[in-house]
């Protein structure tokens, strides 16, 4: 048995109206279709539902009993089809993102008021997450997308790069640093350093190497602003990316490009394969590009 939609509605309006003609032109189509639909729909359930005459149509006992329950259900899926709607509107009109700590305190709400101000009848919701949780997340189809430093690929997730961020020397304001300066200067520098698993302390420490301070125990933080205070409080100092310098009103701490060479990292877009991109989400990786370069 393979009952459809529009054979319930069809015999819920000829059953209301008492009459084809007038539910053929209720539901817009021909009584000739009206009634091909209620003699199929009688096939199907092996029973006449009308009583038909020249002058009326009405419900036979089969019929009787089946109206109730085509009612009910036409209301249910008419209810569900409109919540599904709003649902789907509201997906449109929401975005969902993740990003770690330091992007999601220094970042992102100066990306969320701009959004904001283009696009007064969006949302956007962010959590602040570690990297791992990011990709996770991502890959549960929780996010819409992911934004940080994600330096290896990973199975389910799509990388787009955004923009390419360099490294900087964080050190303590009174420090008396130039500008810039080459790799070869931090040999004699206490330094601190994030853990040895973060993708972005690997690409540092590959540098370091370069300068002979590679596989040195240094004292280690795993939050970005952990290790900003310590460079603060004139603990020692640190390579980070240059995102880290829009944390600049919190910390008292210098920030000097880092040359010879200069090195840049990949801050990436991350996404699940195969999902629909949120349409809005273009515009809002603009916003944070502009806000990053």
């Amino acid at each position: 048995m393979n009952v459809s939609l529009r054979q319930l509605r069809a015999f819920g309006a000829v059953a209301r109206l008492g009459s084809f003609t007038r539910a053929a032109q209720q539901l817009h189509i021909t009584q000739a279709g009206l009634s091909g639909m209620i003699r199929e729909l009688e096939t199907q359930l092996d029973t006449r539902l009308f009583d038909r005459t020249t002058r009326a149509v009405s419900l036979t006992t089969a019929g009787q009993h089946l109206l109730p329950v085509a009612e009910q259900t036409l209301e249910q899926l008419e209810s569900s089809f409109a919540s599904l709607g709003r649902q789907a509107a509201l997906a449109r009109r929401t975005l969902t993102v993740g990003a770690t700590p330091l992007v999601a305190s220094c970042v992102l709400p100066t990306v969320i008021r701009r959004f904001a101000q283009q696009q007064p009848d969006l949302t956007v919701r962010l959590r602040d997450i570690e990297r791992d949780q990011i990709q996770a997340q991502v890959e549960a189809g929780e996010l819409d997308a992911g934004f940080g430093v994600f330096l290896s690929s990973a199975v389910g997730i799509q990388r787009v790069p955004l923009l390419k961020l360099p490294l900087l020397l964080a050190s303590p304001a009174d420090s008396g640093l130039p500008a810039s300066v080459p790799w070869k200067m931090l040999r004699p520098l206490p330094l601190l350093a994030l853990p040895v698993g973060n993708p972005v302390q690997r690409l540092i420490d590959d540098q370091l190497a370069a300068i002979g301070r590679a596989n040195e125990e240094r004292p280690e933080f795993n939050n970005f602003h952990t290790l900003l205070a310590m460079v603060e409080a004139g603990l020692g100092h640190a390579v980070l990316p240059s995102f880290a310098q829009l944390s600049g009103p919190r910390y008292r701490v210098r920030f000097t490009a880092l040359s010879q060479p200069r090195v840049s990292l990949d801050f990436f877009q991350i996404t699940k394969k195969g999902r629909e991109l949120n349409p809005l989400l273009a515009a809002f990786s603009s916003t944070l590009s502009d806000r990053l370069g």
